[in-house]
């Protein structure tokens, strides 16, 4: 068992490795915004550029569990739409890894800043609507999916973003969660070149990911359950919440 990435000892490494892995599981399975928690948890435990090459897979196995249990739901419209706007973000994120990079604590409140800002925008336009869901705005919808793409191959981070945009779009809980699985597997799919020229994900980090899988299954299981027991209305408020929460933990901690 490989021990030689981590920056911390290795036993208490494997052990928030593996509650990581049980963070993006419940992200995918249905605690939208939760998975962001995992970023610095693995900037804890591993340099901080490898554990964004270290976590991608795992999100791409929690992706492909979404796919299958919310296949019945998903709008692929709403995919089609977001992606061309989410690869050129993921292009220009790659960009500037390579030639121009960023400090990590001052990505990290970037994005926080960024997100946050959107949220606060977001429910002052549904209080001036009546508590209605704010309309459709083009600029701004143009903005999220490309700093969703942008933040993603960054940090790991469009969790928030996105889960801001899809909220604009007004649909049922199934159907955020069937186009979100979508959205961020050919997301995460498309940065796999690019970390893997960066040199963030290496053979023999993948061989550590294997450990984690059976963590991203419970954890997935968790959220699903989770979601399928919450009304709309409340899961919006969870899922905005936690968005807030990460927000808070990548702008001061």
């Amino acid at each position: 068992m490989h021990t030689d990435l981590f920056v911390i000892d290795p036993y208490f490494g494997w052990l928030l490795f593996g509650l990581a892995g049980v963070i993006v599981g419940s992200e995918k399975g249905g605690l939208a915004g939760i998975g962001i928690l995992a970023i610095p948890i693995m900037a804890s435990i591993f340099p901080a550029a490898r554990s964004v090459g270290i976590l991608l897979p795992l999100l791409i196995c929690g992706d492909i569990l979404g796919i299958y249990f919310y296949r019945k739901s998903v709008v692929i419209s709403e995919v089609l739409k977001a992606l061309p706007l989410v690869i050129i973000g993921i292009v220009c994120g790659y960009l500037v890894l390579k030639y121009y990079p960023i400090d990590d604590t001052g990505l990290k409140r970037l994005i926080g800043a960024i997100v946050l800002f959107m949220l606060i925008f977001s429910e002052w336009q549904r209080r001036n609507n009546s508590g209605k869901l704010p309309e459709r705005n083009l600029i701004i919808m143009i903005s999220l999916a490309f700093l969703g793409g942008f933040t993603s191959m960054l940090a790991n981070a469009a969790g928030p973003v996105l889960t801001l945009y899809l909220l604009y779009l007004g649909m049922n809980k199934e159907e955020f969660m069937g186009v979100r699985s979508w959205i961020f597997l050919v997301l995460n799919g498309i940065k796999i070149p690019f970390h893997v020229d960066l040199g963030n994900i290496t053979l023999e980090s993948l061989h550590m990911d294997l450990y984690i899988i059976p963590a991203i299954a419970l954890g997935f299981f968790l959220g699903f359950k989770l979601l399928k027991r919450l009304p709309e209305r409340s899961f919006n408020i969870i899922i905005k919440t936690l968005a807030c929460v990460a927000c808070l933990k990548l702008l001061f901690f």
